[in-house]
């Protein structure tokens, strides 16, 4: 089991057993099942890609969803997108591995 954090607005995992709903929300997941996800565009980034962005916990409580951040700093925006960012070059590289094992 290996640590994720949650980067994006809403996804179910395992046909709906998880939900998450909070940007960063922290979730326990075995490594295939999170390949699995993040190849089908779940967002989710392992803790230490996560932990790099440098987001507070006082941050993640109060902007923890979509509505709550159209107030937030420009700083927190551009860590947000950042974590955006990395997962997106996080999922790039899952298949970019998987097109070299084939």
């Amino acid at each position: 089991m290996a640590v994720y954090h949650f980067v994006g607005s809403y996804c179910e995992i395992d046909a709906g057993r998880i939900k998450l709903d909070k940007f960063g929300q922290r979730i326990e997941l075995d490594d295939k099942l999170a390949e699995i996800v993040i190849k089908g565009g779940g967002a989710i980034l392992p803790e230490d890609k996560f932990k790099a962005i440098s987001f507070t916990d006082e941050e993640l409580k109060d902007f923890a969803y979509p509505g709550a951040r159209e107030n937030a700093p420009e700083s927190f925006k551009a860590r947000v997108k950042a974590a955006h960012i990395a997962f997106c070059d996080h999922k790039q590289a899952l298949e970019a591995t998987e097109e070299v094992s084939e």
